[in-house]
Order: structure tokens, then sequence, then C-alpha cells
């Protein structure tokens, strides 16, 4: 049976890279995080104007924040 031996070179390289992908990780959260954001802030405006003109040319904006998890309402408490 194989056993796996590491180095110090190898378990520090190892741990470096695990570093990076916890920043990337960290990174994309943040980013995801501000595009949602953005996401709640139009869905804020869309919601007004649906309020006040009742266009129809919104209602497809409406359906496809709809479609990713987009809700105006939550905006309210925050």
């Amino acid at each position: 049976m194989p056993t796996i031996k590491y180095t110090r070179e190898d378990i520090t390289k190892l741990e470096n890279e695990r570093d990076q992908y916890k920043l990337q990780r960290d990174e994309l959260i943040k980013d995801l995080s501000n595009y949602r954001r953005v996401l709640k802030v139009f869905a804020r405006l869309i919601k007004n104007k649906l309020a006040i003109n009742a266009s129809g040319r919104y209602i497809q904006y409406q359906h496809m924040l709809d479609d990713i998890g987009i809700n105006a309402d939550e905006l309210e408490g925050e």
C-alpha cells in the first residue's frame, strides 16, 4: 500500500494554495454581495416605475428579477 509523504516545502505550497483559494472565495462573496445590492436597487426602480406608469415595458424586467430571486419588497427593511 503506497504511503503519502509530504515534505515541508510541499506542505507550505499546499497551505499557500489554500490561502489563495480562501482569498478568491472571499472576494467572490464580496462581489456577489455588491451585485445583489445593485440588483435590489434596480428592483426598487422597476417597482416604482410599474407603480407610477403601469407601463408594460418594465414588466419583463420585473419577471427577470423574480426569476433570479431579487424581490423589491425585501428592500423595505434595508
